[in-house]
């Protein structure tokens, strides 16, 4: 068989499992301030902690394409009780993210560079030993 038809099936054949380990794995995790909201005197709903959520469109654990976005948690009150909650997700927030194992280039950059050179501004941070204390 033709290299080429072999290489170009494996190319494509990776794509395919990308977008569908994307649709079929349902990992939407939510991340949510913890801010702490109560429903005293409150008969309705209250918005309460902001929020991102992350859905996978593309996942190959190695290159991965997720969309992003912001949303806010909405606390439903009755009786002065949170009797449930939902997320008003913004959609216009939405930015799609290229990851490369689980993280974004930029993050990937600045570890790199942190290993290589240090953390950046660590020079300016004066090293006390324990116990030692600077007070008169």
């Amino acid at each position: 068989m033709d290299k080429k038809i072999i290489i170009i099936s494996g190319i494509i054949t990776f794509i395919i499992f990308g977008f569908l380990m994307g649709a079929i794995i349902d990992f939407k995790p939510t991340f949510c301030t913890q801010k702490g909201c109560y429903c005293h005197n409150q008969l309705e709903e209250i918005p309460c902690n902001n929020c991102g959520s992350s859905d996978p469109l593309f996942m190959t654990f190695i290159i991965n394409v997720e969309k992003d976005c912001s949303s806010k948690e909405i606390v439903i009150c009755e009786n002065d009780k949170a009797v449930g909650k939902r997320f008003d997700v913004d959609y216009g927030s939405c930015k799609y993210n290229l990851k490369f194992f689980g993280g974004t280039i930029d993050n990937w950059i600045l570890s790199i560079r942190t290993l290589l050179f240090g953390y950046p501004g660590s020079e300016d941070i004066e090293e006390v030993s324990v116990g030692q204390t600077s007070l008169p």
